[in-house]
């Protein structure tokens, strides 16, 4: 089983619980909001958007090396909107696409009374032990595939542990009021078995630990 806890312990920096309040103007930002939903934002968006959220420099350094990610048609700015409830949205900002997956940093962004505030979301990470044992740590950074039909209420992510793509995890994750949560838990750790399949959803699933 691979571990990334290495990984992980680069992401401390990362996390933080308090929601900062911009001085951006929120009608400008709802533009800018429409604009990422549009599909049609760009490097110069992704610019402004670092400016105002500031994600880690590894993130961003991770992004402009990525060749891949700047010939993307559809948003060449790795930027992707999740609208929620009363001008609220999650943003998420991908770092990097890696060879059969990446990592992305999400942030909670809330435009309500005029007023901009900003907080970088915390994700609590499973990893299962050769004792089956799930272990729990968090993360501002979070690895694996976001699956197309995840939303802000139900996010779901994919993290293979090989490009074979038969053992991994796949935690679905709430989020309410910029408290993330998760909701459901399946893996399937050992590599070596070949037979295991390769759809994240017959994987086994576990209980979460508190």
């Amino acid at each position: 089983m691979i571990k990334y806890f290495s990984i992980l312990l680069l992401c401390l920096p990362l996390l933080a619980s308090a929601t900062v309040t911009s001085n951006y103007d929120s009608s400008t930002l709802q533009t800018r909001i429409n604009t990422i939903q549009s599909g049609k934002s760009n490097h110069a968006d992704r610019k402004y958007w670092h400016h105002l959220l500031k994600w880690s420099d590894r993130c961003e350094s991770a992004f402009q090396s990525s060749p891949e990610l700047h010939s993307l048609q559809d948003n060449n700015s790795g930027l992707k909107i999740y609208p929620a409830q009363n001008k609220n949205y999650i943003i998420r900002i991908t770092c990097a696409l890696g060879i059969y997956q990446g990592y992305q940093q999400f942030y909670h962004v809330s435009l309500s009374d005029d007023k901009v505030g900003v907080k970088p979301l915390v994700f609590p990470i499973y990893e299962m032990t050769n004792s089956k044992q799930v272990l729990k740590t968090l993360s501002g950074e979070v690895w694996g595939n976001v699956l197309k039909t995840s939303d802000y209420k139900n996010l779901t992510i994919v993290n293979l542990y090989s490009g074979y793509g038969n053992c991994g995890s796949s935690t679905t994750y709430q989020i309410i009021n910029a408290d993330v949560s998760a909701i459901k838990f399946l893996t399937q750790p050992d590599c070596k078995l070949k037979r295991a399949s390769r759809d994240p959803k017959q994987w086994p699933e576990y209980p979460i630990p508190n």
